[in-house]
C-alpha cells in the first residue's frame, strides 16, 4: 500500500461530516451509504453492533501518527463500535481476540487488511479502495455500462479498478508511466485501450479514475468531467475554469469505510474455500 504520512491524514477525524456533505452533494450518498452499497449490505444490527479492533503495527516504517485513530473514527462514523488496541503487533492482535472483536484491522508497509473473525475471511484496502472509487463513478453516472472511463495508474489499485470497470461493462482506457503494466492489463481484459501519453488519456474520457500520484491539469479535462481520485498525494494544476469538472478525493476515508463494510459482509457470505470440518488442522507461524 502507499506509505501515508501523518500530514496526509491529520484532518481525517475532523472532516468526516464535511466528507458526508460533499458526497451527498456530488453522488447523493454519504460515506456510510456509499460503503454499504459498494459492499452489498443494507444496514447493521440495531443492537450489539459489530466491534472493530484496529491493531497498530510497528514493523517496517513503523506506526504512522494518527493512522490507527483515524481508522477507528471512520469505523465509528459508519456505525460500528470500534477501538484501537493498547498493545501493538502480536500483543495487540491478542488483545483484539480477547475483546471479542468481530473485525480486526491491521496495516504494514505492504498490506492493509480487515479480517472477519466469524469465518477468518479477509479483504484488502487495495481492492476496497478500487471498489469504493468505482462505486463513486457509478453513483455519479447511474450506470457505467458502455461508458468510456480512463484509469490513470496501473498499479495495485489501478489494476483492481480496471477489473471492476470491465466487469461493469465500461470501455476502459488506461495510462501508466510503465507501458508494460498497461499492456499487461490490455492483454488480460478485452478492449482495454492503452494510451502512452497521460494528457491524451485524460482527454479521451469524461469519467476519470486517477490511481496514481501523477499531476493532472484541469485544462486537460472535458467539460462535465467527473474524477474519482484515490491516488495520493493530490496534485492538480488549476485551469481557468475549475467548474468544468467535479472530483472526489480523500486520503483514506472511502477505502477504509468500504473495507470495513466489505469485511463485515464476508460474514454473511458462504466461504467456498473454508476449511472443511473433517480436515486436518493447519498451523501457520508468522
Amino acid at each position: 500500500m502507499t506509505r501515508l504520512t501523518s500530514n496526509l491524514i491529520c484532518e481525517v477525524t475532523s472532516s468526516l461530516t464535511e466528507r458526508d456533505a460533499t458526497l451527498r452533494t456530488e453522488i447523493g450518498k454519504d460515506l456510510q451509504m456509499l460503503a454499504f452499497k459498494a459492499a452489498g449490505i443494507c444496514s447493521l444490527p440495531t443492537e450489539n453492533r459489530p466491534l472493530v479492533a484496529v491493531v497498530p503495527m510497528t514493523c517496517g516504517g513503523g506506526v504512522i501518527d494518527g493512522f490507527s485513530t483515524s481508522v477507528m473514527e471512520i469505523a465509528s462514523h459508519i456505525g460500528f463500535r470500534s477501538f484501537v488496541t493498547a498493545g501493538t503487533d502480536v500483543s495487540g492482535f491478542a488483545e483484539a481476540l480477547k475483546s471479542g472483536a468481530d473485525l480486526i484491522l491491521m496495516a504494514d508497509d505492504d498490506e492493509f487488511i480487515a479480517v472477519n473473525m466469524s469465518n477468518n475471511r479477509l479483504t484488502t484496502n487495495t481492492h476496497c479502495t478500487a471498489l469504493g472509487y468505482v462505486e463513486v463513478l457509478k453513483e455519479a453516472e447511474g450506470s457505467l455500462w458502455g461508458k468510456d472511463v480512463t484509469v490513470i495508474g496501473a498499479g495495485r489499485v489501478g489494476a483492481e479498478a480496471v477489473a471492476l470497470l470491465c466487469s461493469q461493462g465500461a470501455h476502459v482506457h488506461i495510462h501508466d508511466v510503465d507501458p508494460e503494466r498497461s499492456n499487461e492489463l490490455s492483454a488480460e481484459f478485452q478492449d482495454v485501450i492503452v494510451h502512452d501519453d497521460i494528457e491524451t488519456a485524460v482527454r479521451s474520457s469524461r469519467l476519470i479514475l486517477n490511481a496514481s500520484p501523477a499531476t493532472l491539469h484541469e485544462a486537460w479535462f472535458q467539460d462535465g468531467s467527473f474524477v474519482s481520485w484515490p491516488g495520493v498525494p493530490f496534485r492538480m494544476i488549476p485551469g481557468p475554469d475549475p467548474s468544468r469538472l467535479t472530483y472526489i478525493h480523500d486520503p483514506i476515508e472511502i477505502g477504509v469505510a468500504v473495507m470495513i463494510a466489505k469485511a463485515y459482509s464476508l460474514g454473511e457470505e458462504r466461504d467456498e474455500d473454508a476449511l472443511p470440518a473433517h480436515a486436518d488442522p493447519m498451523l501457520v507461524i508468522y
